[in-house]
Formats: C-alpha cells, structure tokens, sequence
C-alpha cells in the first residue's frame, strides 16, 4: 500500500494535488475533513479558525497524531493500495501515518503573494483576511506558536517538496514525476 501524504502552506496547492491524485486512483482522506465533520457535529461554523481551534481542542485532548492516527485506522479498515491524506500539519500525524513502510510525504509550497491571491479568488468566508493577517496566521501555523500545528517540522521531514509557482499543469508534472520515481 502507498500512502501519499500532503502538508505545506496554506493555499500552496496541496487540495490540488490531492485530486489529481485522486484522478490517478488514489483514495482521498483529509485531516480538514475529519475537522470538518467534528465542527458539524457541534454546529459550529466552518470557518479557520474553527478548524483549527477544533483541531487544537482534539490533539490537546488525545494527542498531536489524532487526526493521522483516526485517518490510518480509516485506510486500514478500506484497504486501498493507493491513498493520499491531504491536510497534514504536524510531525506527531504525519507519523502515525509511517507506521506504512510505504508512506511518503511531500510538502508544497507557492509564493506568499501567490497564495494569498488564491484564497482570494476562492471566496471562503474565513479567507476574508488583509495580506498582513494572512502572513501572520501562517507565520503562527509554520512555527507551532499559538496553535498544535507546526508546519515547519513537516518540512524538514519531507519526502519531496514542490514549489507550486507555476500553472496548474506544472503542479501535475511535478506530482508526475514524484510517481515515475517512487516506481518499483
């Protein structure tokens, strides 16, 4: 089984890159979406914030691999050969997710301008932030300040990395040829 996993900066590409994987048959999880399904639960908005005070308020509560650890037990329990987990933001999931002999875990990251005008276009009502508080609130997630997740260590422990600064088939290209090299 090969699992792919997607961490970088927000808005670097990495839902992206996770459905084109999908379109090359690989099974789709996402730690947002776990998220996600845990603030419908309460009724609360999907909003950033939310997202990652829900995620704060679990990985405080069952550890900083929760979100990894409910995802492993999920792609277990499926039994896929081709998987990509979209959405990991600390070291503590992205092990969890090691426990495959087969995991990799690539990191994407696009110009901060770049980024920001995207979640611009994409018009979610917690993306409605000045460039100034996008910078600041990402500058909280890479370093782990203020919140359970931290980026940076992802980085550090990347398989590969994608600088995401190009057009939407660039991206493809380059996940292309991270699977043209992890072929037997």
């Amino acid at each position: 089984m090969l699992i792919l996993g997607l961490t970088g900066t927000f808005a670097s590409g990495k839902g992206d890159a996770g459905k084109y994987l999908e379109k090359k048959g690989f099974t789709y999880y996402s730690c947002s979406d776990e998220l996600r399904k845990e603030l419908k639960k309460t009724g609360k908005e999907e909003t950033r914030e939310n997202l990652l005070g829900k995620g704060d308020e679990l990985r405080s509560k069952f550890g900083r691999g929760i979100l990894g650890k409910r995802i492993y037990e999920q792609i277990l329990n499926d039994n896929k050969k081709l998987v990509v987990v979209d959405s990991l933001r600390n070291l503590e999931e992205v092990n969890e997710l090691k426990k495959n002999k087969d995991f990799k875990l690539i990191f994407i990251d696009a110009p901060v301008e770049e980024r920001y005008k995207r979640t611009v276009l994409r018009k979610r009502d917690s993306d409605n932030v000045s460039f100034e508080e996008f910078k600041e609130k990402e500058q909280k997630e890479i370093k782990g300040s203020n919140t359970l997740v931290k980026t940076e260590d992802c980085f550090k422990n990347a398989d590969f990395k994608i600088y995401n600064d190009g057009s939407i088939e660039e991206l493809h290209k380059k996940i292309d040829e991270i699977l043209e090299e992890l072929q037997p």
